[in-house]
């Protein structure tokens, strides 16, 4: 059985971090970023699988590092927003589990 992640989220996570992929943030973020948006469109769209969580769940603990290293508004806004999406996952998770 495929959990479907809210896609509007993800589209909005995608444009708020595309928007700082840029100076003073190095590529490594950038190369980040556009790793995870390959591995959504040639999945064809956002598919709660196994394989995608370690992809999302990666992304985000590097959003995680980078508002640790930077620790400004921007990266704040980043951290909150993978914060929500991590919680999305783990309550789609508890919803689908079997009693």
């Amino acid at each position: 059985m495929i959990y479907v992640l809210d896609k509007s989220l993800i589209r909005l996570f995608i444009m708020k971090t595309l928007t700082y992929c840029a100076p003073p943030y190095d590529l490594m973020f950038c190369q980040c970023l556009l790793n995870f948006i390959y591995s959504v469109l040639k999945k064809e769209g956002i598919y709660y699988k196994d394989e995608f969580k370690k992809i999302i769940n990666k992304f985000l603990d590097e959003v995680a590092n980078m508002h640790h290293m930077y620790q400004s508004s921007k990266t704040k806004e980043l951290f909150i927003l993978s914060n929500y999406i991590r919680d999305h996952m783990i309550q789609s998770e508890m919803e689908t589990q079997p009693c």
